[in-house]
């Protein structure tokens, strides 16, 4: 097709030629209905003559309409006239990265801060399971408003549907003499895709470092004078170091640059929010520490690694400072060291925030990994070794009284108190377990009831809580977690959810006296205010700043990147730091804690077999009646059920609401049963597994519900039930047929849950804390009866084997069995231990014959070593705010 100026492609006029290349010829053009300028390329006719090629195109076209980033050029449209198919992308003033480098090297702030972007934008397209494959100068855009990457996954089409959500694993093999294939795209290619193997985001990682490298030192990192030449420069060397060609670069940079074109995937950067995330710390690191150039010979790491093994004379000379010093420290200097772990008590994070510090920065408090269980431990600044706080079993979200000397926390039911110089927690308030956040403010006690119970207050002495801030779905809240309270005591800072990733989250100010909540943040979680007049929050694994009138209830100022790199989980927003104040920052390093957890085949000697390869935040795995299908949650920015079929390992989703878990089957394998909270509370769903009919709403009670069993005869629903504080948790059984009212089992001032039907329908299992721990019970359903303990020392969960003649039951990371006999009496036998296995949470579900057991293992490491420290931190973060 010949196409002139004045040529119509649909409703588009072209009034100039732009370009052209291996992939087409760029148009400038006018949308005519819209009357805004834009860029077309006019694809050729390789693609457009290919029906497979072009129903591709069209597919990936669609998935990447949906990429909306700053830094990723924006396609608009694709459209088909006169034989000719077209891309309609966002119009870039400026010129391209291949133009700039013809002009010599960047300066290295322009380096890293291009390299940032880029890095952003390839994270942003790798989260929708978009892999460029075509990274290089020629596709980066240099604007006003920094760089934009373009021509994203088009440039090479994938074999595997981005239907489902995941990464492409499978690439095109393109021959090396393919027509339009240059020299200067292979410079770019990692070893995989140079020999046709898969490509995946690390892929793009490789691309992305001989990028780097080549804005660094004005040459390309692999050169050739033929294409064999040239490919095995990529396949078997290193390219010259950016600092011996570039002297003025940080020797840093050339670390994140090497780690990026590692020959192995496996040795490069996992993700490109890690490549983002060090390329921030060089430029700190570069201006702190670098500017004399005969002082560089160490990283600012390294000094760190020193820091932690002097960490004792640190701190012992620092902690009479910090007990004498006054709140404002703007002429102190800022101050830095790591506090090292024990081996025996690293931190984990677990979730929930993990770390708080008391409000004169003395004493810090952490949740530990100690063996089986987690606990909260204790230490101010002038000690070496953490001690353990007595009763804080599985406690978290822990938090400082005013006078430094008590801290609040949760734990799986209750919140407590506990004081840090002796004593044992005292029991404050029921919480329906799920609860996120809390806050002592003066003196009383804020905290997140439960995931969708809103924030609630209760005075420090304890007493009657109330509920101060409600989710409300209707109004855009389905959650509002991680409380703070500004200093005047009237209004309360919150993280609002709504069905999407935490990022975009919003933090919103209640008034606690009544009135209209108000929007403060628009994109964030996990907020704290602090003296100097800031609010602080994070997005994407950064802290952020903005200046904030409490009183107006106004931000003054544009957010400001503060801190890179806290350890910030997917699942619930949290970011693990705490300030004091008097403005000394405790934080844990680490970015985005990505879930990556794979389902594993335990047989009952402890012997794993992946069931799947595939890595995904896998959680409460269900096994279908057949045995071929495995319902799951994926614990993504939403929880969704979703199917595995294990022998394609392919996902197919079941519901779409966020925020649904804990499946199970009916005994037909016909429908799929799970709580979700989207009405406001969690209430019972079920679908067609076979996809034949949607999701529909069983329950519509005002007390959250939980499945857990269903009736071998497929009749009725055993159910956990949140009926009121004073009952706790119940077990109460659901029909399937009828007005599906739910009807009490087993009622008491205690806890029950977890409830498992036998194979014969005629007995029930279920776990109660009335011995003050939680143990598992047997008793005949639907009664009336007895009951009998089956476990000894604990238990999480307990089931039936399909057999009816044993119970299986979990206590941490233990695994038990114990023999059971309910004709003509019940027998009870002695628990034995099948196995133990660390780091396998999430729930778990007994294959047909008995013989293996479905667990979530987390491959995701869930403990960290270390702890940052920052002194008169209050200076720096002011400065920072002032300079932007």
């Amino acid at each position: 097709m010949n196409i002139t100026p004045g040529t119509r492609l649909g409703p588009y006029e072209v009034t100039a030629a732009i370009g052209a290349g291996g992939m087409g010829e760029v148009y400038r053009a006018r949308d005519t209905r819209l009357d805004r300028s834009v860029a077309i390329k006019v694809l050729p006719e390789r693609l457009s003559s290919n029906p497979q090629l072009r129903e591709r195109f069209s597919r990936e076209a669609k998935a990447i309409s949906n990429l909306t980033h700053p830094h990723i050029c924006a396609l608009y449209d694709i459209g088909h006239s006169e034989g000719a198919d077209y891309l309609v992308m966002e119009l870039l003033e400026g010129d391209s990265l291949a133009d700039r480098l013809s002009r010599g090297p960047l300066p290295p702030e322009q380096v890293i801060r291009f390299g940032v972007q880029i890095a952003e934008a390839l994270y942003a397209a790798h989260k929708q399971g978009i892999v460029h494959r075509d990274l290089k100068p020629g596709n980066v855009m240099l604007t006003k408003a920094g760089a934009k990457l373009l021509d994203f996954g088009l440039a090479k089409t994938a074999d595997t549907s981005l239907a489902d959500g995941t990464i492409p694993q499978a690439t095109e093999r393109r021959a090396l003499t393919e027509e339009g294939m240059v020299l200067g795209t292979f410079q770019y290619m990692a070893p995989e895709q140079v020999e046709g193997q898969p490509a995946d985001p690390r892929t793009d990682i490789f691309a992305l470092g001989a990028t780097l490298y080549e804005m660094a030192t004005g040459h390309r990192a692999f050169e050739g004078k033929t294409r064999a030449s040239l490919i095995a420069a990529i396949l078997d060397r290193e390219p010259p170091p950016v600092s011996s060609i570039a002297p003025a670069s940080p020797l840093a940079l050339d670390r994140v640059i090497r780690t990026c074109m590692a020959k192995d995937p496996e040795e490069r950067w996992q993700s490109a929010h890690d490549v983002a995330t060090e390329l921030r710390w060089v430029a700190d690191s570069s201006s702190a520490m670098f500017a004399e150039r005969g002082r560089r010979g160490l990283s600012k790491r390294v000094l760190w690694a020193i820091g932690g093994t002097v960490a004792g004379l640190a701190i012992g000379a620092t902690a009479a400072w910090l007990a004498t010093r006054e709140t404002k420290t703007a002429a102190a200097p800022v101050a830095r060291f790591m506090i090292p772990l024990p081996p025996q008590a690293p931190l984990h994070y677990g979730g929930q925030t993990a770390v708080a510090i008391s409000p004169d920065g003395t004493r810090i408090v952490y949740r530990a990994k100690d063996g089986e269980r987690t606990h909260l431990y204790t230490r101010s600044i002038s000690q070496l070794v953490p001690t353990l706080i007595p009763g804080t079993e599985d406690a978290r979200a822990p938090t400082f009284s005013p006078d430094g000397r008590s801290i609040a926390f949760l734990d799986d039911l209750k919140l407590k108190k506990v004081a840090l110089d002796g004593g044992i927690p005292v029991m404050l308030a029921d919480t329906a377990g799920g609860g996120i956040g809390t806050r002592w403010f003066r003196d009383s006690i804020y905290f997140v009831r439960a995931f969708t119970g809103g924030i609630w207050v209760i005075p420090q002495e304890g007493g009657t809580a109330r509920q101060l801030v409600k989710a409300d779905p209707a109004k855009g809240a389905r959650a509002v977690v991680w409380p703070d309270v500004l200093p005047d005591g009237k209004t309360i800072l919150a993280t609002v959810w709504n069905n999407g990733a935490w990022d975009d989250a919003k933090i919103v100010a209640y008034p606690i006296g009544g009135g209209e909540p108000k929007v403060v943040v628009d994109g964030g979680s996990c907020s704290r205010y602090v003296p100097t007049g800031h609010l602080l929050f994070q997005r994407g694994g950064t802290l952020y700043a903005v200046a904030f009138d409490a009183k107006s209830l106004r931000t003054t100022s544009s957010p400001v990147p503060v801190l890179n790199g806290v350890a910030t989980g997917v699942t619930n927003g949290e970011a693990h730091y705490s300030v004091s104040d008097n403005g000394t920052l405790l934080y844990v390093p680490g970015g985005v804690l990505e879930d990556k957890r794979s389902l594993v085949w335990v047989d009952r000697r402890g012997n794993e077999q992946l069931v799947v390869p595939t890595q995904r935040p896998y959680s409460a795995p269900a096994i279908s009646p057949d045995g071929r299908t495995v319902a799951v949650t994926l614990e993504t920015a939403t929880f969704d059920i979703w199917q595995l079929d294990v022998e394609r390992d392919s996902l197919g989703r079941v519901s779409f609401g966020g925020d649904d878990s804990e499946p199970i089957w009916t005994p037909d394998g016909t429908r799929i049963i799970w709580s979700s909270s989207r009405s406001g509370h969690n209430n019972l769903y079920w679908a067609a597994s076979d996809n034949s009919s949607g999701e529909q709403r069983l329950t519509n009670s005002d007390h959250d519900q939980y499945a857990n069993t269903i009736s071998p005869d497929g009749r009725v629903i055993g159910v956990t039930e949140r009926v009121g504080d004073q009952n706790g948790n119940d077990i109460v059984i659901v029909p399937l047929s009828g007005d599906h009212k739910s009807q009490s089992v087993v009622s008491s001032r205690f806890n029950e849950g977890s409830a498992q039907f036998s194979p014969d329908g005629k007995w029930m299992t279920y776990t109660s804390n009335e011995s003050g721990r939680r143990e598992a019970y047997l008793r005949p359903f639907p009664g009336p009866g007895g009951k009998w303990q089956i476990s000894v020392g604990g238990a999480d969960g307990a089931g039936f084997a399909h057999s009816g003649r044993e119970v299986i039951y979990r206590h941490g990371p233990k695994f038990f069995t114990v023999p059971v006999e309910t004709r003509p009496a019940v027998r009870i036998g002695r628990p034995q231990l099948l196995f133990e296995k660390q780091h396998h949470e999430g729930g778990w579900d007994l294959a047909k014959d008995d013989q293996r057991l479905i667990l979530v293992r987390d491959e995701t490491p869930p403990t960290t070593n270390q702890m940052q420290i920052v002194l008169n931190w209050f200076s720096e973060l002011e400065r920072r705010v002032r300079a932007r």
